[in-house]
């Protein structure tokens, strides 16, 4: 196979990655339009508007976290370290 072993897992992280941006919008779209809708409905302009939109908010950056817990833990899986090197760890200049 051309990815090995474990680049089928590493792809599924990309793709998920790549998707939180669209998710985060998408959900924050939504929640709006809903919140505006049910404000027409039910004549309670603008408060189920903001709610609608903090709702969306808050599930498009709680999919942002998950998939961001995700990815770290694939990394940590393979050993990879995304941050700079620790005090333990030797620094390489350039």
């Amino acid at each position: 196979m051309v990815l090995g072993p474990g680049g089928k897992k590493l792809l599924k992280t990309y793709a998920r990655v790549g998707a939180v941006g669209i998710e985060l919008a998408l959900s924050t779209v939504l929640g709006l339009l809903g919140g505006q809708w049910l404000d027409g409905r039910f004549d309670t302009t603008p408060f189920l508007t903001i709610l609608g939109l903090l709702l969306g908010l808050t599930a498009g950056f709680r999919s942002l976290v998950r998939t961001a817990r995700h990815a770290s833990s694939s990394n940590a899986d393979r050993g990879d370290s995304a941050g700079p090197p620790s005090d333990d760890e030797p620094k390489h200049d350039g």
